[in-house]
């Protein structure tokens, strides 16, 4: 999950498809040892990233989904980490997925 905090989820398959340890280094736990072995052994795993958009953003709608199930992925049930995430990007539509991620964590531990 903190690789997901730090980097896009295309970004971290970019990194993984050209052996980008500096930029897995840059994730908070991952040492230059760790992120030479994520590459060796993830490199085949993942799709290669889609070109970028002329914008090169992701659309919200992707962010949404993409928060929304890491937020299942951490245990939450699906409803709430929705309703969490669409409150989130709500107030703040151009919020990339980590800050989404860290607002709808924030609004859910309230919720608790």
């Amino acid at each position: 999950m903190a690789t997901l905090a730090v980097l896009e989820p295309d970004a971290l398959r970019r990194a993984l498809a050209d052996s980008d340890t500096k930029a897995l280094t840059s994730v908070p736990g991952i040492g230059k040892r760790v992120a030479e072995r994520l590459c060796v052994e993830l490199r085949d795993k993942v799709d290669r990233p889609a070109p970028e958009t002329a914008t090169g953003a992701v659309g919200a709608g992707g962010i949404r989904e993409q928060v929304a199930e890491a937020l299942v992925g951490l245990g939450f049930t699906a409803g709430p980490a929705e309703k969490a995430v669409i409150a989130v990007l709500a107030d703040d539509p151009d919020a990339d997925a980590s800050t989404a991620l860290r607002r709808s964590l924030a609004m859910l531990g309230k919720a608790s």
